[in-house]
């Protein structure tokens, strides 16, 4: 078999390769989930040769070179290249996040969005203990330990979820707010019955409360 003939057969067998892996993943998940192994054991043996293949081609490289003094103006073009692409590489990064401006918010409903919470200012609550009840209507998302809910009619009050009864019910771990004094986190004790809350990432909050202090206030 010549290399062109070879060379049509492999094409043929990527391209049916790559319909069946679609065909399988888009309309048999499940068998596609049973024969994974397949592709995971394919690209385990691709990473394994990527290491041996580009230390041999060094070794070639340098072999082909015959004269070894050569190496000295390759390393410093190469060295150069490196630094001059990966600088122009960063200079582009930075002039598209100046002018885009991922991320960025003008309000702070928008900000709460961004980080993955959620704000609900006519929603009633009513408390129990460290349990939390939604009246009226039901709390779609999930969330779980990893959020936090805020009380807005409650001078930010807070606490962290530590698990949820059922869908309208949440347990809270403690219930804490800033001291405006002090602007230390101090135990608090809520009302029974309020309106609005956010469901705010944990971590989110953390950051945000350090915002301005210096290292050895955080």
């Amino acid at each position: 078999m010549t290399g062109g003939k070879f060379g049509k057969i492999l094409l043929y067998l990527m391209i049916a390769g790559i319909v069946l892996g679609i065909v399988v993943g888009g309309f048999l998940p499940e068998t596609g989930k049973k024969v994974a192994f397949i592709g995971d054991f394919f690209i385990g043996y691709l990473k394994m040769l990527v290491i041996p293949l580009v230390i041999t081609s060094m070794i070639a490289g340098v072999t082909g070179l015959g004269d070894v003094r050569k190496l000295g103006g390759i390393g410093r073009k190469t060295i150069l290249y490196y630094m001059a692409t990966t600088g122009i590489s960063v200079m582009i990064g930075i002039i598209l996040v100046v002018i885009i401006g991922p991320g960025k918010a003008d309000t702070k409903e928008e900000q709460l969005r961004l980080r993955g919470g959620f704000s609900f200012s006519e929603l009633s609550y009513s408390l129990a203990g460290n349990q939390i009840s939604f009246e009226h209507t039901q709390v779609k998302n999930e969330f779980d330990e990893r959020y936090m809910i805020i009380l807005k009619d409650q001078e930010g009050i807070r606490g962290n979820i530590s698990g949820n009864r059922d869908e309208n019910t949440f347990i809270v771990s403690n219930w804490v707010k800033e001291d405006e004094s002090t602007h230390k986190v101090v135990a608090a004790t809520p009302t029974t019955n309020g309106i609005g809350v956010v469901f705010d990432l944990s971590l989110s909050e953390k950051v945000i409360d350090k915002q301005g202090q210096t290292i050895g206030e955080t």
